[in-house]
């Protein structure tokens, strides 16, 4: 291995436009999420609906940085809080800047969508593919909502 600059990053660095902003959430300061690693979409699909603790602490790393689950849990998060902030950073990240209160919305259609599809699943089945809040288009991504 060289010690060598990796040119492609120093490129990047020099032709990527996003600004760095920051939140304060919890008190954490958090940089809004202006890309989604590769990483975090393939194991945002692994997770799926049954994530776990570790899971859900992996995604928060790649979208916030180390140990800020921790932090917000000493700050007294809920879970409903966390869902809107995974709803926010994933959204961010995709490149559609949206604002707390639009997160919040999504949430609460997702979890409405969630409620309304329980009711008419016939009974010991269910799809994975549902209806995106943001779009109303079929997705087989499970939604920030269902994650926490």
């Amino acid at each position: 291995m060289t010690d060598q600059p990796d040119d492609f990053l120093a490129f990047w660095a020099e032709h990527d436009d996003t600004t760095r902003e920051t939140r304060r959430i919890l008190g954490v300061d958090v940089t809004v999420p202006h890309d989604l690693p590769l990483r975090f979409e393939q194991r945002l699909d692994q997770a799926g609906a049954a994530a776990t603790e570790d899971d859900l602490r992996v995604l928060l790393v790649d979208l916030f940085g180390q140990d800020v689950l921790d932090r917000w849990v000493d700050a007294g998060i809920t879970s409903r809080q966390l869902q809107v902030l995974l709803a926010w950073g994933i959204a961010n990240g995709s490149g559609r800047r949206i604002g707390f209160a639009e997160a919040a919305d999504i949430v609460a259609k997702a979890e409405a969508a969630k409620g309304k599809a329980a009711s008419r699943a016939p009974a010991g089945g269910s799809s994975r593919t549902r209806a995106s809040a943001g779009t109303g288009r079929s997705s087989k991504r499970t939604s920030a909502a269902s994650m926490a």
